[in-house]
């Protein structure tokens, strides 16, 4: 990532990047130009761990991975013993189910279950009624977060019955400290207007803030499934099987993503703007985190290394801009951005071909 450092301590090739940059014609100082000093990734192409590819099936797509013939029939087998549990009956009650659903989320492994966990919320969203009465403000807190989480239309007003005569939350429950990181939990998908779910929120943080600094509506799965593999508690029934599918899981994700980041650094390699612009941000990695973050599923392989190459541009027109361009450069780089736009709009309304040399005389043209 970027390096960002106080005047005090800029290193001494900034002075140097100035007169460069001002011999241009550009007007930058230092601080800026030092800004986006680049950390150097150095990316392995090819490691001993994918020296020997193997086949392995995920949801009907072929990956080469290192894995064995058998650790890919046991990983499918547990993806089916798990749907299985989703489908059936066998699960206690409904707040079961919605553990499961909320702990599938948390394994980071929901993209293998996506029909199974909309049945199942469907089907308690079917069945509940206007009132919550009962319902202990964990397993209500829950309901409400999960159904808020997968686009069903539920009122806030659910924790009304969590309030005292005088409007406030009561304060027995600062013992329910389990219901508590639920409320704080489901107190994140506010929306405008909910004044009552800025309350729980404000209420639960108190007493819970030193207990659950990452909430789950506000981290990534694939960055905290570890940790939540840890403290998983249950050692018989679906936790069980959960949680071995889940370790499996991460084994598989971190073989794509390793091949992945070769290609990528092969492609970003190869593209050699890394010689040509040399104070631009040099960093695959963290490109590559965004689209990983974002795109977990595995089977999405190709639209992950797409998303990763547009992210990089991003980043790179973004140094172009602070490091290297005159106002008048950016200007004309600007409008050809924006003239580029448009003819594609054009292109894809059927209004214009593409005619290199039609394009080139109309940019002429402009300028």
């Amino acid at each position: 990532m970027a390096v960002y450092k106080s005047p005090s301590s800029l290193p001494s090739h900034c002075s140097d990047m100035h007169t460069k940059i001002a011999d241009n014609g550009a007007i930058r100082p230092s601080l800026v130009a030092c800004r986006a000093t680049p950390q150097k990734w150095t990316i392995q192409e090819a490691t001993s761990e994918l020296s020997k590819p193997r086949q392995i099936i995920l949801n009907g797509q072929s990956f080469k991975s290192d894995l064995q013939d058998e650790f890919s029939m046991e990983y499918e087998q547990k993806l089916k013993d798990v749907r299985e549990i989703l489908k059936s009956e066998e699960l206690e009650n409904r707040i079961e189910s919605l553990m499961l659903v909320d702990a599938i989320q948390r394994l980071d492994v929901d993209y293998h279950f996506q029909e199974e966990i909309e049945a199942v919320l469907r089907r308690h969203y079917m069945e509940a009624t206007t009132s919550f009465d009962g319902y202990p403000l964990h397993d209500l807190s829950l309901f409400f977060r999960l159904l808020r989480e997968h686009g069903f239309s539920i009122s806030a007003d659910i924790f009304n019955e969590f309030k005292g005569t005088d409007g406030v939350f009561e304060g027995k429950l600062k013992q329910d400290i389990r219901g508590l990181m639920e409320l704080y939990e489901a107190a994140q998908l506010v929306t405008e207007g909910e004044d009552i779910l800025d309350e729980a929120a404000k209420f639960s943080g108190q007493i819970v803030s030193g207990r659950l600094k990452h909430p789950y509506h506000r981290s990534i799965a694939r960055f905290t499934a570890k940790k939540y593999i840890r403290d998983f508690q249950g050692i018989n029934g679906w936790r069980k099987k959960l949680k071995e599918l889940a370790k499996m899981n991460i084994s598989v994700a971190q073989t794509v993503n390793k091949q992945e980041l070769a290609k990528i650094s092969k492609w970003w390699k190869d593209l050699g703007l890394a010689q040509e612009l040399k104070q631009a941000r040099n960093q695959p990695l963290k490109w590559y985190t965004w689209s990983m973050a974002s795109l977990s599923d595995p089977s999405m392989s190709e639209q992950r290394l797409e998303l990763t190459k547009s992210i990089t541009f991003i980043y790179i027109i973004d140094d172009i801009f602070d490091l290297y361009g005159t106002p008048e450069e950016l200007t004309v780089f600007t409008r050809a951005v924006h003239m580029y736009k448009t003819f594609s709009f054009l292109i894809l309304e059927g209004r214009a071909t593409v005619d290199m040399q039609h394009v080139e005389m109309w940019t002429l043209h402009e300028f």
